[in-house]
């Protein structure tokens, strides 16, 4: 987060922070860091891409675009479900609970990563696929929700 974005989310009054709601994809490969090669002056084409995943570590796990880490926000809550990026509003649980949380009520997504990847292989905990939650790739995720 940038230095004045970080300013201005810290400068919120909590009441506004517990309006929010974040929701986090796990459970898939996400860029860490990129390396270059300086023998080919930084071309990208050459440039190592570090996408090598270790489960529930907040900088080598995320929903394949965002790592854990960016997806945190001091001081709001977070929600955690297996899923890609863009197929995260696609996933029956997670509409269920910005429903819920719009209708200020009990949320059943995880709080932690690990229970989120706690699922069966081929169906996560809350009942969806994983090609389902893969199907809209490059929509835009809902992430983040606030009460009115």
């Amino acid at each position: 987060m940038s230095a004045s974005l970080k300013a201005l989310h810290d400068g919120l009054l909590q009441e506004y922070k517990d309006r929010m709601l974040v929701i986090a994809g796990v459970g898939q490969e996400t860029l860490f860091r990129l390396e270059f090669d300086s023998a080919f002056w930084g071309l990208w084409e050459h440039t190592r891409k570090i996408t090598e995943r270790k489960p529930c570590d907040e900088n080598r796990d995320g929903d394949g675009r965002v790592p854990i880490a960016s997806a945190h926000l001091e001081d709001v809550a977070i929600r955690y479900v297996e899923g890609e990026h863009g197929g995260l509003p696609n996933i029956p649980a997670v509409a269920a609970d910005v429903l819920a949380w719009l209708q200020d009520k009990d949320l059943k997504l995880s709080k932690t990563c690990s229970g989120a990847l706690g699922g069966t292989l081929g169906r996560g905990k809350y009942g969806h696929s994983r090609a389902a939650a893969r199907w809209v790739g490059d929509r835009e995720q809902i992430q983040i929700a606030a009460r009115v």
